[in-house]
Parts: C-alpha cells; sequence; structure tokens
C-alpha cells in the first residue's frame, strides 16, 4: 500500500485486516497506534511480532473501546474471530509453533509438539526421576518438594504449545518448589550423599552451589509471574538478561554438585582401598605369629623327646 495512505490520519480509507501487520510501529498514524495500544501492543511488542493479550480473547470478550480499536485495524467480528461470514464455519490458520521448532503434530489435532517442549520435558522429569530415587535412598522428606516441582514442571511441558498461559501457571508451582528445595537445602546443609568429613574448601564449594540454587530458582520465581501476568514478559530484553542469567546459576550449581558427588566417589575408593590394605596386613600378622607359635611348640616337643 502507498505510504500516503496512511498519512491521511482518521480521514484514511477503510482497510483490511492486517493491513497494518507489516508497517513498524513509528510508520503508523497516530491514531492507529492509539488503536493497538488499546489492544495491548507497545513499540516493541508490535515490533517483534509479539502477542498481545487481546489476542486471546474472543471479539464479543473485547470491551466496545476494545473492538472500536480493533475495527481501526481492519477488523470485524468475522475476519477477528476467524469465522467465515458466509458459511459461519471457523477459518483454519496455519498452526505457529510457541517456540517455532516444531517436530510432529498431535495425532490429527492442530496441537504440535515442537525441540523445545522434548527438552523441557525431559528435564523436568530428570528433576522428578532424581527426587523419587533421593528419597527413597536417603529418606529426607524434603525431597518431596524435588518430586512436586518436577512433576509440575513435566505438566507444564505438556502444555507448551497447547495453552500457554496454563502451562506458564504450571511453571510458576514448579519453581516454586524449587525455591523451597533449595533453601531447605542451604538451611539443613546436610547431603545424605556425603557420607564423611570433608575440607573446609568442599565445605565451601558446597555452600556456594547452595546459594547459586537459591538465586537461580529465586529468579525464576520472579520471571514465572511475569510470564503468567504480562503477556508481552517474552519480549523484553531485561527480563531475557535475568532469565539466562539464572540459567548460568543453575548450571553452575549443578556443575559442583557433580564434583561432589565424584570427589565423594573418588575418596570412598581410596578409604575402602585403604581398610582393606590393612585388613590384609593384619591378616598376614597373625598368620606369621601363629606359624611362630606352631614352630617353637614344635622345636619344644622334640627336646623332650631327645
Amino acid at each position: 500500500a502507498p505510504e500516503d495512505n496512511i498519512d491521511k490520519g482518521k480521514d484514511t480509507e477503510v482497510v483490511q485486516a492486517g493491513y497494518y501487520d507489516d508497517y513498524d510501529w513509528v510508520d503508523l498514524p497516530h491514531h492507529i497506534q492509539d488503536a493497538a495500544a488499546a489492544l495491548g501492543y507497545d513499540q516493541t511488542l508490535w515490533d517483534m511480532g509479539g502477542i498481545s493479550w487481546s489476542e486471546d480473547d474472543s471479539w464479543d470478550e473485547l470491551t466496545p473501546e476494545a473492538q472500536e480499536a480493533a475495527a481501526l485495524l481492519g477488523y470485524d467480528k468475522y475476519s477477528w474471530d476467524g469465522i467465515d461470514p458466509i458459511t459461519g464455519a471457523v477459518v483454519e490458520d496455519d498452526y505457529v509453533s510457541y517456540d517455532d521448532d516444531y517436530v510432529f503434530q498431535v495425532g490429527s489435532s492442530d496441537v504440535w509438539v515442537s525441540e523445545y517442549q522434548i527438552l523441557y520435558f525431559f528435564a523436568a522429569l530428570s528433576f522428578l526421576i532424581v527426587g523419587i530415587l533421593d528419597l527413597i535412598r536417603e529418606r529426607h522428606v524434603f525431597h518431596i518438594l524435588m518430586i512436586l516441582a518436577g512433576a509440575f514442571g513435566v505438566i507444564s511441558a505438556v502444555y507448551v504449545e497447547e495453552d500457554i498461559s496454563l502451562s506458564n501457571i504450571f511453571n510458576s508451582v514448579s519453581v516454586h518448589f524449587y525455591l523451597l528445595e533449595a533453601l531447605t537445602l542451604f538451611g539443613e546443609h546436610r547431603r545424605g550423599a556425603i557420607t564423611m568429613e570433608v575440607g573446609k574448601l568442599i565445605t565451601f564449594t558446597m555452600m556456594l552451589g547452595d546459594l547459586e540454587f537459591i538465586v537461580g530458582a529465586l529468579f525464576d520465581v520472579i520471571l514465572s509471574y511475569f510470564d503468567v501476568f504480562d503477556n508481552t514478559a517474552d519480549w523484553d530484553v531485561s527480563l531475557m538478561i535475568v532469565s539466562i542469567v539464572g540459567a548460568v546459576l543453575w548450571l553452575h550449581c549443578s556443575l559442583i554438585y557433580m564434583g561432589a558427588f565424584f570427589y565423594e566417589y573418588h575418596e570412598a575408593k581410596t578409604n575402602v582401598a585403604t581398610i582393606e590394605g590393612r585388613e590384609d596386613d593384619g591378616s598376614d600378622s597373625r598368620d606369621t605369629e601363629k606359624g611362630g607359635h606352631t614352630t617353637a611348640t614344635a622345636a619344644s616337643a622334640a627336646s623332650n623327646r631327645v
């Protein structure tokens, strides 16, 4: 469309739905910017192709002001709801994945499974399994927190593509349980996997891992509220930075815990070898003493016979 068409302000002729979709925010007429803002858009969300709160509502659910704003963008009840005005049938749009990396379709539905969803699902499932194994092995009740966190994470992953709002709610519950788990571990500072005394360095390192677990989980809890209550959160650069920092903290603390496990495993093998060596030395000494006593007895008997 010619640029001069949108320079006429409110006198612009009626446009079709989606007419302004390819325009940058700064190229929109002021009254169109106001209309887009009434529907939940700002410059960042509009330019990045984000989704506003209004797109989750049907035409009848929009307020009169929002309907008026949508009309300025070229929409009516049929085009907004995606309904054929003649047949009344729902017009099927091309499916757009939440993460745009879908792998396969779920049956004959319009839901696809994405690479992100697969990674998310198995990551949460791993936490769930670890929580169950730790509960069985260590008998610490607080491992139930890890089990619940993993379980809600799995549910969140299942709904990522089908209902991202519901997925965000389950994710929020999940990260709250992770935070409780982190606080419990830090407060008690007991590791069922570490069954021997360790040096100050390893103790300090474990405390550092606990703190990183807490901060990373706290960041995720804060971000989860933005995901649940702010549809523009996915496009906020500052929140993305916080998310990356939290992920780095989670990664580093997991490496610390892994290092502590291998350290203990090495120390356990060393101690077992030392104990077995001492037992072997003791057995040899007893055999030597027993052999010497027998020889002396035999010599004494021989002397008596003589």
